[in-house]
């Protein structure tokens, strides 16, 4: 399967972003755990086990990335902004194999 990047914006809510990250010491990178229901995550586009690949303020992620490592991996990767305080809206960037929604 082809991996097709999608951009997110997001602008932190009174209850933060609305998802959470997971990482593994076996594998690189940060994936989405989960996304909670009607948050500014899920109205972005962002899905459980998608992968960040690029946070807007730092660019591409490195890999290994220091806040954590993978428990997932699956066809989607995603760009977010995960712990910031920043007001600026968050941009992500993801890609799936899953052309159906775009």
């Amino acid at each position: 399967h082809e991996l097709r990047p999608r951009l997110c914006a997001m602008k932190k809510g009174p209850n933060g972003y609305g998802f959470n990250l997971h990482s593994d010491k076996s594998k690189p990178g940060q994936f989405i755990r989960a996304v909670d229901p009607d948050s500014p995550a899920e109205a972005s586009g962002l899905r459980a086990q998608d992968r960040i690949v690029e946070e807007h303020l730092y660019g591409p992620l490195p890999e290994p990335f220091t806040n954590g490592e993978i428990q997932k991996e699956n066809s989607r990767e995603a760009l977010a902004e995960t712990a910031s305080e920043s007001p600026r809206p968050t941009l992500a960037r993801s890609t799936s194999s899953d052309t159906s929604e775009e």
